[in-house]
């Protein structure tokens, strides 16, 4: 009953929790919606910070890195062969794997460098675990990139211009690598030379690589910083309306108070006058019986409720 204290706060309770049951709906989207735009954003920032300090730092000495290379390497060739087949998801997520193949190539093609000075500067491996060193960083190098050529469009052009059209360069370092390979040079005493040749050769080769994983990682950011932006003005315009919510959550839930009120109000009053209405009839019916004898006074009152009835 609407008209009892009791019956006006179950209205007015029901009628608020109507109209707030869409609003906290819409505030958690909206919020969930900014979290999920916040956290892509740090992300996208956090990643291009990574890669442009990945670019300017400076490489640790050859001789710092060479030294504290361990026997297991925590790269495995099966790994990448397994990951290379995993390269056809969405775009960003195939740059950012392009880019970190292409780290680890060049990373190993360096270690390779390192093994193969070693090698022909004392005109052959003096132990085991070096030699499979260089066995393991060159089939790593080797897996990783091409792989990466294989799904990057930017390093396979990049390989087909500057190495593989250049057969001076290629033939070399293959013929080398052959020789290393097999732990057995025609300088077995070494040669300073042959290291000197080797290490040019494959600084070129390794420069072509570091090309590479510049222009992806170039790319990788425009990716990036094309995504920022997006996330940003996602998350203005979220805020824009996160805020306009805020500012009409508690004007809606005060117009709800006061045309619920209001409503009551007049609930009130048509049960004031229906009250004195049936006070009113009362008192005439009361009259009438007074002033005319019954029977005539109950004709009178069928007459009247039939004129109601066809009204």
């Amino acid at each position: 009953n609407p008209i009892t204290k009791s019956g006006k706060f179950k209205q007015m309770f029901k009628m608020l929790v109507t109209s707030m049951i869409p609003i906290v709906l819409l505030i958690g989207m909206t919020g969930n919606d900014f979290i999920t735009d916040i956290t892509n954003y740090l992300e996208a920032t956090s990643i291009r910070q990574t890669i442009q300090f990945s670019l300017t730092q400076e490489i640790e000495p050859l001789r710092t890195r060479f030294y504290s290379i361990r026997n297991s390497s925590k790269f495995s060739l099966v790994g990448y062969m397994k990951r290379s087949q995993r390269l056809t998801q969405a775009p960003f997520g195939n740059l950012s794997s392009h880019y970190q193949e292409i780290i680890v190539a060049s990373e190993y093609i360096g270690r390779e460098r390192g093994f193969g000075v070693n090698f022909y500067a004392q005109g052959k491996f003096r132990t085991r675990d070096d030699y499979l060193m260089f066995v393991e960083a060159q089939d790593i190098a080797n897996v990783t990139f091409t792989s990466c050529r294989r799904y990057s469009q930017i390093a396979y052009e990049i390989y087909e211009t500057e190495v593989r059209n250049k057969l001076e360069l290629l033939e070399p370092i293959r013929t080398m690598r052959y020789e290393i390979r097999s732990n057995k040079t025609l300088h077995s005493e070494g040669s300073l030379e042959m290291a000197s040749w080797w290490f040019e050769n494959m600084s070129m080769y390794q420069d072509i690589v570091r090309e590479a994983q510049i222009k992806i990682a170039d790319k990788l950011k425009i990716t990036l910083q094309d995504r920022a932006n997006e996330d940003l003005r996602s998350i203005i315009l979220i805020s824009t309306i996160f805020g306009a919510v805020l500012i009409l959550c508690p004007v809606l839930v005060m117009a709800v108070y006061f045309l619920t009120s209001q409503i009551q109000r007049y609930s009130v009053n048509i049960a004031n006058r229906t009250k004195d209405l049936k006070k009113e009839k009362k008192r005439t019916d009361i009259l009438l019986y007074q002033m005319l004898p019954k029977s005539i006074a109950d004709k009178l009152q069928t007459e009247r409720e039939r004129e109601r009835g066809t009204l």
